[in-house]
C-alpha cells in the first residue's frame, strides 16, 4: 500500500501541476486549444475559468487524498506504538487486544481506499485470537504429516560426513612435513622459552619476543617462519594473537625428534665411555 501511495501522490501531482500550466496558458492566451482568433488576448475569460475550475478541482482532490494518506500513516504509527507494548506491557491481554483494534482499522481504512480507487489489493493476513496467541506449542504427531524420509536421510549423510572430516582435519595435518621440514620445525620450535598446558589440556606456546629478546633486538624471524608453517599445514592452532596451542598431529613428531635426540646424546656417552676405558 505505501507503494501505491506514493505512484497515486506522484500521478496526482503531476496532474495538478498540467492543470496549473493549462490555467496560465489560458489567462496569456497562449493555450493550444484556443481558436486562432482569440489568441494571445490577456485575462480571464471563458476559457480561463473553464481551466481554472479543472484546476481547482484537481486541486482540492490531491488535498483529500493526501489528507487520506496522512490519516493512514497515523494509524500505522499507532499500530507500531501498540506493537512496542505489547513486549512491556503489564496486562498482556489488553495490549494485543489494542493491537489488533489498530490493525483492523489499518485494514478497514486501505480496503475503503482501494475501493474508492479500483485498485486490487492481496488480502491482509489474519491475526491470531488472543488464546491462539498465548497457546503453547503442543508436540503432536500431525507435525510429522509432511516427514521426508529422503530429506531426512541427505541431512543424515551431510552430518556424518562432516564429522568424518573434521575428525580427519583435527588428526591428520592437510600436508605432511618432509624431513628437512621436521628437522627445522623442532629446532625453531626449541627457541621458544615460554610453555603451558591451557584449558583444552594442550601444550600451548607464546610466540611473541620475551623482554630480554626485545632489549637484545632478537631477530625471530626463523621461528616465526615455522609458526607460520605449521599452522597452515594444521599443526598448530591459534588461540589469540600471542599464543598457539599444538594440535594432535604434532606431538608424536615432537616425540619422535626428542626420541632421536635423547638416543643419539646416549650414542655419544657410550663412546666416550668406551674410549675412557
Amino acid at each position: 500500500m505505501l507503494i501505491v501511495k506514493s505512484q497515486i501522490l506522484q500521478q496526482q501531482k503531476q496532474e495538478l501541476e498540467k492543470a496549473s500550466l493549462d490555467v496560465s496558458q489560458a489567462y496569456f492566451g497562449t493555450h493550444n486549444q484556443i481558436a486562432e482568433g482569440y489568441k494571445n488576448q490577456v485575462g480571464e475569460g471563458p476559457f480561463w475559468r473553464h481551466y481554472n475550475q479543472l484546476y481547482q478541482e484537481k486541486k482540492q482532490a490531491f488535498q483529500q487524498q493526501e489528507q487520506v494518506f496522512l490519516e493512514l500513516d497515523k494509524h500505522i504509527r499507532v499500530l507500531q506504538g501498540s506493537l512496542n507494548n505489547l513486549d512491556v506491557a503489564d496486562n498482556v491481554e489488553q495490549a494485543y487486544s489494542e493491537l489488533l483494534k489498530n490493525y483492523q482499522d489499518i485494514q478497514l481504512l486501505i480496503n475503503q481506499l482501494s475501493s474508492n480507487m479500483g485498485l486490487s489489493l492481496p488480502e491482509a493476513p489474519l491475526l491470531m485470537t488472543y488464546k491462539q496467541f498465548v497457546e503453547e506449542v503442543k508436540p503432536s504427531f500431525a507435525m510429522w504429516s509432511g516427514f521426508s524420509w529422503f530429506a531426512f536421510a541427505c541431512a543424515a549423510m551431510v552430518d556424518f560426513f562432516t564429522v568424518l572430516l573434521s575428525y580427519r582435519l583435527e588428526f591428520t595435518a592437510p600436508g605432511p612435513l618432509t624431513i628437512q621440514e621436521e628437522e627445522l620445525v623442532f629446532e625453531c620450535l626449541r627457541q621458544f622459552t615460554e610453555f603451558r598446558i591451557n584449558a583444552n589440556d594442550e601444550l600451548e606456546m607464546v610466540i611473541e619476543k620475551s623482554e630480554l629478546e626485545k632489549a637484545r633486538r632478537y631477530s625471530d624471524w626463523s621461528r616465526m617462519f615455522v609458526v607460520g608453517l605449521l599452522l597452515s599445514r594444521g599443526f598448530l592452532r591459534k588461540v589469540d594473537h600471542r599464543t598457539v596451542e599444538f594440535a594432535p598431529n604434532l606431538y608424536p613428531l615432537i616425540a619422535e625428534k626428542m626420541s632421536d635426540k635423547i638416543a643419539a646424546i646416549k650414542a655419544r656417552a657410550h663412546v666416550a665411555e668406551g674410549g675412557h676405558e
